[in-house]
């Protein structure tokens, strides 16, 4: 991915579906990604599916200074508790400027009446997280990424996260979607019923827009 453009690995990939840690060093120590000298972060989260999100970093190039799960624990009328994945956060350093990355696979559409709930929480919750750094710095770099189960131009994802569809557009504490004009009836990340569908995407901050920023 991207090799042609930079002649080198992916600095960072975000990952989900991911079952152990045993899959993550099995990764990394494969033959094809040998040389990337990749290392790994993976929380534990108590997924009903026992499925969590994870990711692959170039350990030479990103400094990771801090990282943990967000979670959230739901709970029903009943008092009964669920939970889905937990969202992985990362700040980290790279070339001397402060990234901050997300790693997200939110709850499918299936039970639209819960899940959708609980999908309304998740990214109000990764937009609070993001506010709270943009306050302290408005021009700091911030990449979400991940299985949104949903589309670029869904109200969820448009709303929650105050997310443009033009670079132009975006202001303090919005989002840029650049995967909105990759929407296409020819291509995307998945097919559903014979349709193409971009439920993979990257959103970046109003920082990672700045020409100055190395």
């Amino acid at each position: 991915i991207g090799w042609k453009e930079t002649n080198d690995f992916p600095l960072f990939i975000g990952l989900s579906e991911v079952e152990n840690e045993t899959v993550l060093q099995d990764l990394i120590q494969s033959e094809n990604l040998r040389e990337a000298n990749y290392d790994y972060l993976i929380y534990e989260s108590l997924d009903e599916r026992k499925i969590n999100v994870g990711c692959l970093y170039q350990k030479d190039k990103l400094n990771v200074l801090n990282s943990e799960p967000m979670r959230v624990v739901f709970k029903d009328s009943f008092g009964e508790k669920s939970y889905t994945r937990d969202i992985l956060f990362l700040e980290t350093e790279l070339n001397n400027n402060k990234l901050y990355l997300f790693v997200v696979h939110l709850p499918s559409k299936l039970d639209q009446e819960v899940n959708q709930v609980k999908r309304r929480i998740l990214l109000q919750k990764i937009k609070t997280k993001i506010d709270e750094i943009l306050t302290l710095n408005s021009e700091a770099n911030i990449m979400l990424m991940g299985d949104f189960n949903d589309t670029p131009t869904a109200d969820n994802i448009r709303l929650e996260l105050d997310a443009r569809i033009s670079p132009d557009e975006v202001k303090n504490k919005e989002l840029y979607n650049p995967m909105v004009k990759l929407m296409s009836y020819q291509r995307g990340s998945l097919v559903h019923r014979k349709q193409w569908m971009l439920f993979d995407q990257m959103l970046i901050s109003k920082g990672l827009l700045n020409a100055n920023t190395n």
